[in-house]
């Protein structure tokens, strides 16, 4: 293995009109950091305002900073070809409105060697002005067995790909890449898959990186139950794949299938948002969901039990409402007008 000193980590970033949204901020705290052998790859992913112009000046600053130009494609198009032109042994992700402290990379490298490394990080709400901590991990060593990671600090539910360190190589060598196609939790997909991979994970109660919170950002969008049930259904099927490779505990087994319930829950609860879905598409996907807890043999851990109530009201209310449809003359109030 090289030095440390000389382990370069290359920095991946998707931009799209992030002028407004503290790009400078974001890439001056990159510049800033102690440990210098980096490169930054910013990823423009069509920008339509002066974000462009902002990278252009920072490019011709620093001869680490490389402004790569796409198409519009969204966040994961960005990041993976930020993967294809990257050069370093290690790869970092970060969000063009977020920012990160100036010991952020040194921290990572002290911890080498790693497959993946995980630091706590926090979580700042720009519209109340207030930060959190988010995700707290002590400093510790995983070999093989990462349940603890799933149990304890509910990973399972946290996929994204900032606060990490990742091997290019493995990364690379195994075409671990971004779903184009989904765009929400697309990376939780993309973690699952790396961890299949690893070996040796830490994890570190350092945090030096800042999550910004806006109101506008894709995991407070609005999504139908088509991609909700997609990515559920396939989170829950690679995650099987990762304990049957490691070969680990019952225990895992069942925290994932816990969560894949709780997850196909939430894709019928996204039905209420949807008027254009009838009743009989919405009693179609009950079904779906039912089909495929049956078929994978899913259980609920007690301490989910409780969250398998909404689904059970919300496939009664639906049954009930058909009754009443067919073999009544009543007026029949919308979920809307409920506000269920």
């Amino acid at each position: 293995m090289k030095e440390k000193s000389n382990i370069i980590i290359s920095i991946i970033i998707p931009i799209y009109n992030l002028e407004n949204r503290n790009l400078r901020r974001c890439i001056d705290s990159i510049i800033k950091q102690t440990y210098k052998n980096f490169e930054l790859l910013l990823i423009n992913d069509g920008s339509t305002d002066n974000s462009i112009n902002i990278c252009k000046e920072y490019a011709e600053l620093d001869e680490r900073i490389k402004l790569i130009h796409k198409e519009n494609g969204g966040a994961s198009s960005a990041r993976n070809l930020g993967i294809e032109h990257s050069q370093g042994e290690y790869i970092a992700f970060i969000d063009g409105d977020d920012y990160i402290d100036n010991d952020y990379l040194e921290h990572f490298v002290q911890r080498l060697p790693a497959d993946l490394i995980l630091q706590s990080c926090s979580d700042f709400c720009y519209d109340y002005d207030r930060a959190k901590t988010q995700y707290h991990f002590q400093n510790k060593d995983y070999i093989d067995d990462f349940y603890e990671l799933f149990a304890k600090y509910n990973l399972y539910n946290w996929g994204a790909p900032w606060g990490r360190l990742f091997k290019s190589h493995i990364v690379k060598e195994h075409n671990i890449r971004f779903e184009q196609d989904i765009h929400f939790r697309e990376d939780e997909l993309f973690f699952i898959t790396y961890l299949k991979f690893c070996s040796l994970i830490k994890t570190e109660s350092y945090y030096g990186y800042h999550y910004m919170w806006y109101p506008t950002s894709a995991t407070h969008k609005y999504y139908g139950f088509n991609h909700n049930y997609k990515i559920a259904t396939e989170i829950y099927l690679r995650s099987t794949q990762l304990w049957k490779i490691k070969s680990f505990n019952d225990n895992f087994k069942q925290v994932i299938s816990s969560k894949c319930i709780c997850s196909l829950f939430i894709s019928l609860s996204s039905m209420y948002k949807a008027e254009n879905i009838n009743l009989k598409n919405r009693l179609k996907n009950i079904k779906r969901v039912k089909k495929f807890i049956k078929e994978q043999n899913l259980v609920l851990i007690s301490k989910y039990k409780l969250l398998t109530l909404p689904a059970f009201l919300i496939d009664q209310i639906f049954y009930w409402k058909i009754l009443f449809q067919r073999f009544k003359n009543i007026s029949i109030k919308t979920e809307k007008q409920c506000k269920l």
